[in-house]
């Protein structure tokens, strides 16, 4: 019934072809839009055929003000129980891993009776990255995100048992779809029945076998991927080759650091798995401008470059974890410029950046902020670089929020000029917050007698009652802080935006003039002393302040 509707919309939208005006009704959700005969069947009369002349190895940006979106989603739910009342599409020009959340361009649609309509106009090159969520349904299949392509018209059938794509580009989804579906149940029980002679607590042999499994795992993707190869176009099917391939790798290197130890016949065993399985994978380092435009590749070639810094390091000598082991931002910065070029590099140092400013791995990057940006030249790559010089770089202008206290009282940033600021970010159930406000208890106890510091506890929690109720609670905040709510907007509140905060607890301190003073300072842990150096940073502070104030 669902496709007999969608051609005969079709049909009835040639019976108005010829009063100049198309009328695109589904499921109860009118567009109108004036244009051509022949531009409307070129446009949405378009026999279902792949295109093979789309190319994307140059930028093609997308005309913004064009009448018809970019691509269009209709879809049907059916035999699934919950009532499913919005559905959200999230669409991403450039993806990154380590920033999706602040990339996302969100638009929600109202899901009436199992049926709904979404589309998006403003893929800037080609093709997109977008993931379908529903406000009461969990598919599994639709986990992730899939590759879109400017003029895709698609179908979604949604059952209890299967989803079913058809439409213009329908191959592409639905080669994505068997794609999520390859696990190690579809492994062969021949290999599988080698699993039972692994010594599981053998770092290296788990390791290993870790490692057989997931390019087992790709090679039924591959096969996927072949099946469809004649109705995808290369640049699309080398993309999806690159997102399996570097989810493979990635998948690997996150078991690699959960294995992380501070004994040293582990480490041994580590570095041995290392050069085994790590060291020789490839790193491309091709000035190819499709390669860049994968999920997932970037930060493969960037994990792998971390990886290869701390394990080439001393590290069975340091003692360290892996997950504490970071290189350094300078020779980080050196590497991607000598080894990289195009748009490839520019989003390795984006990518470099983000986890800098935004997850904390990587200091010293306020002094390359400047070299990077006139360095760059992929227009998108380089705005974020730009976006976070300009709100976290030390000495940028910081935001002047106006947020409500537990009173209701609002609260400006500009309240406190004259003062250092101490800011967290928080959410109620964040484990690391609560951890965060029991270690900085030393930190609220040095500068207790000190009226120009202050402490400012800020929740992203998007209901108030809960809010309050964590308040409550003591365990998130404490006596002496100013705690100020983002008057529900949660992290799409502005102030999270600038700062283009996604992971949390967050610390951040301001200086007596409104400007950072630290975007990403060392945050106290559970072992004593570690205090200290946030201490040091702002003593140091205060008293170049003084100094500066006697001359």
């Amino acid at each position: 019934m669902f496709l007999i509707i969608y051609f005969l919309e079709k049909k009835w939208l040639i019976l108005f072809a010829s009063l100049n005006i198309i009328q695109f009704t589904s499921f109860g959700q009118t567009f109108s839009h004036k244009s051509s005969e022949r531009q409307n069947k070129n446009k949405l009369l378009k026999p279902i055929t792949y295109e093979g002349n789309r190319s994307y190895e140059t930028d093609n940006i997308s005309d913004k003000n064009s009448e018809y979106p970019d691509f269009s989603i209709h879809g049907k739910i059916t035999g699934i129980k919950n009532h499913v009342q919005n559905v959200t599409l999230s669409v991403f020009n450039q993806y990154f891993r380590s920033r999706h959340k602040l990339d996302a361009i969100d638009v929600k649609k109202t899901v009436e009776r199992g049926r709904f309509l979404t589309s998006y106009s403003g893929i800037t090159n080609g093709l997109a990255y977008m993931i379908l969520q529903f406000d009461s349904l969990n598919i599994d299949q639709l986990y992730g995100f899939f590759l879109v392509e400017k003029k895709d018209n698609i179908l979604i059938d949604i059952n209890k048992d299967n989803i079913q794509f058809s439409g213009e580009g329908a191959d592409k989804y639905n080669c994505q779809i068997e794609l999520n579906k390859c696990s190690y149940d579809d492994l062969s029980s021949e290999f599988k029945s080698i699993d039972k002679k692994i010594d599981y607590s053998n770092t290296y042999q788990r390791l290993a076998r870790q490692s057989e499994i997931l390019d087992s795992i790709d090679a039924l993707k591959k096969n996927v991927i072949k099946k469809y190869s004649f109705r995808l176009s290369p640049d699309i099917r080398n993309i999806l080759i690159a997102d399996a391939y570097a989810k493979n790798k990635m998948e690997l290197f996150r078991y690699f650091l959960l294995s992380s130890t501070t004994e040293k016949s582990e480490r041994e065993m580590l570095f041995k798995f290392y050069q085994n399985y790590i060291k020789p994978l490839p790193e491309d380092t091709t000035n190819s401008s499709l390669l860049h435009r994968s999920a997932l590749y970037t930060d493969y070639l960037f994990q792998l470059r971390r990886i290869k810094f701390i394990l080439e390091n001393k590290y069975v000598e340091n003692g360290a974890r892996l997950v504490d082991i970071n290189p350094t931002f300078e020779n980080f910065f050196a590497f991607i410029n000598t080894h990289y070029g195009g748009p490839l590099k520019d989003k390795l140092i984006a990518t470099l950046f983000s986890e800098s400013y935004t997850l904390g791995q990587f200091k010293g990057a306020d002094t390359f902020s400047f070299k990077a940006i006139h360095s760059m030249k992929y227009e998108p790559y380089k705005k974020i670089v730009e976006d976070i010089s300009h709100s976290k770089t030390r000495g940028a202008k910081a935001f002047n929020f106006e947020l409500i206290d537990s009173t209701g009282k609002t609260i400006q940033l500009s309240d406190f000029r004259g003062k250092v600021i101490v800011v967290d970010f928080w959410f109620t159930g964040c484990k690391a917050c609560i951890d965060l406000a029991k270690n900085m208890l030393p930190v609220y106890k040095h500068f207790q007698d000190k009226s120009d510091v202050v402490f400012v506890s800020i929740s992203v929690d998007e209901k108030i009652n809960r809010w309050k109720q964590s308040l409550k609670s003591g365990i998130y905040t404490h006596l002496e802080n100013i705690v100020l709510y983002t008057n529900g907007l949660g992290i799409k509140h502005p102030l999270v935006r600038f700062y283009q905060l996604i992971g949390f607890p967050q610390l951040m301190l301001i200086d007596k003039e409104g400007k950072i003073l630290d975007s990403n300072p060392v945050v106290p842990t559970a072992w004593k002393g570690s205090e200290n150096e946030l201490i040091d940073t702002i003593e140091s502070y205060l008293k170049a302040q003084v100094l500066h104030k006697q001359k």
